[in-house]
């Protein structure tokens, strides 16, 4: 069974998290067919220290430049004011894939370097709370995979995935999921659905309610962001121009780099940099 944690103050959405799952355990029981994903053994873990990152598409991704510098300086200063490493990705996939599978190849890429967790952080997210350390999730040792949960079911935005070779095994079955190249949530779907059907991979799968691990600014699909919360998260159909607007309504300017190494790439893949 998954297990749920929470914090004191976000106990009165312990309730609705609760009708959410039984809701999504039915809606994707019924929606999806059944299939079979492989039971990857547990594999030791590292012992390495941890690693945040986000990617771009810089062929076919939707935000401008000062999209990238709002978010990537705000993620580059949480990360060193925790001595964590964060690294930019710069992805391309095939064309038939939509741009967010890059995040995929990404998490491939930096879980290989055998880091004890990877975190990806999306783009369209601040992080606003900077006392907030990323250890406080993963403190139990007994899940491999940890991420939120909203009215979609799961949001892969933050996404935490321990250090081990079933881990990448599971990120290379999600492309067998071809009919979401392009369709219902990409990625986050196949994620979704590898979890829903798979007992071995659920077990070690730790679900947070809304709120705790990000909010949104309002209440429509998730919790509403309060002052002291660790994410703000904009999910949706923002243009650069609205986004970059939204984000600076809570971004910390000392934190600002007006200057983000950003990789080349040439061809399909993924050029990871860690940044200084």
């Amino acid at each position: 069974m998954w297990r749920i944690t929470c914090q004191p103050r976000k106990l009165q959405t312990l309730l609705s998290l609760l009708c959410l799952i039984i809701v999504m355990g039915f809606f994707t029981r019924s929606f999806f067919p059944s299939f079979e994903v492989t039971s990857y053994p547990y594999s030791r873990p590292s012992l390495g220290p941890i690693a945040l990152l986000s990617a771009i598409s810089s062929l076919k991704g939707k935000y401008d430049l000062e999209v990238l510098k709002l978010s990537l300086s705000n993620k580059i200063a949480y990360s060193k004011h925790h001595n964590y490493d964060f690294f930019v990705c710069n992805c391309t996939v095939d064309e038939n894939w939509h741009a967010m599978w890059g995040k995929v190849l990404a998490l491939e890429a930096i879980l290989a370097k055998g880091y004890r967790w990877v975190i990806f952080l999306d783009l369209d997210l601040l992080i606003t709370n900077f006392d907030t350390r990323l250890e406080e999730f993963f403190l139990e040792e007994s899940f491999d995979i940890i991420i939120g949960v909203d009215c979609n079911g799961i949001n892969d935005g933050v996404v935490m995935f321990r250090g081990t070779e079933s881990n990448i095994q599971l990120l290379r079955s999600l492309w067998t999921f071809t009919e979401y190249s392009n369709e219902y949530y990409h990625e986050q779907t196949a994620l979704w659905r590898t979890i829903s059907r798979n007992r071995t991979i659920a077990k070690r799968t730790l679900l947070i309610p809304p709120g705790i691990l990000q909010s949104y600014q309002d209440d429509s699909c998730g919790s509403k962001f309060g002052g002291e919360d660790f994410i703000i998260h904009f999910p949706g159909d923002f243009t650069s121009r609205k986004l970059a607007n939204e984000m600076k309504k809570y971004m910390n300017f000392a934190t600002f780099k007006d200057t983000i190494e950003i990789p080349k790439i040439e061809g399909k893949g993924c050029n990871c940099k860690l940044q200084e």
